[in-house]
Parts: structure tokens; sequence; C-alpha cells
């Protein structure tokens, strides 16, 4: 007996837009520490003046919950599915599509 799992494609959607929101808010914390340790180990003024930069757009776009940088970016998303799912209500790749437009407009 074979058991589908059915997931609904707008779920996707909406998840997708969230996590592209969230991913140009928040910097996850090993990625922070990296920035503090490779200013703590740059000898360049420029070098420091720039890292002093992507600490400080991380912990502006934190507190005023607004994209880190608003001039760049792109999507790229890997999708692992087993065999025995199926999705309703619609493409898996488009509901990615709509998920990251919804992310961009939504969150600015």
């Amino acid at each position: 007996m074979t058991i589908l799992r059915e997931i609904d494609v707008n779920i996707i959607q909406k998840l997708v837009a969230e996590k592209c929101i969230s991913s140009n808010i928040f910097i996850e914390e090993d990625i922070m520490n990296a920035f503090k340790e490779a200013k703590e180990k740059e000898s360049s003024t420029v070098g420091n003046m720039i890292l002093d930069m992507l600490i400080k757009n991380a912990e502006v776009a934190k507190e005023e919950a607004i994209p880190l940088c608003q001039d760049t970016g792109m999507v790229v998303a890997f999708v692992e599915v087993g065999q025995e799912v199926h999705f309703v209500n619609g493409n898996v790749t488009d509901a990615i599509n709509k998920g990251v437009i919804d992310g961009y407009r939504d969150g600015y």
C-alpha cells in the first residue's frame, strides 16, 4: 500500500515569501561572528572600514527590520522531493517563484 503525502503549494509560496524576508533582514550568528573575527585579523584600513560597514548594516537591518542591502540579491532554491510526495493546488515551481515575488514585495 502506497501512502501519498499531499502538500499544498500555497503553503510553499507562503514559506518561501517568509524566508525571503527573514534572510534579507537577519544575518545568521555564525556569519556575524565571522565578520567580527575577520575584523580582528584585518590589517588594512580599507578592509576594516568595509567590515565595520557590513557589521553596522546587519545591526541596523535587524533593529529596524529593513533589508540588509536593497540593491542586490537573487534567490536560488534547492528543492528535494521524495517520490511519495504530491503537490496540490498548483505547480511547485510557480509557488516558489510567486513566494519570491511576495517576499520581495512585502519585504520592500
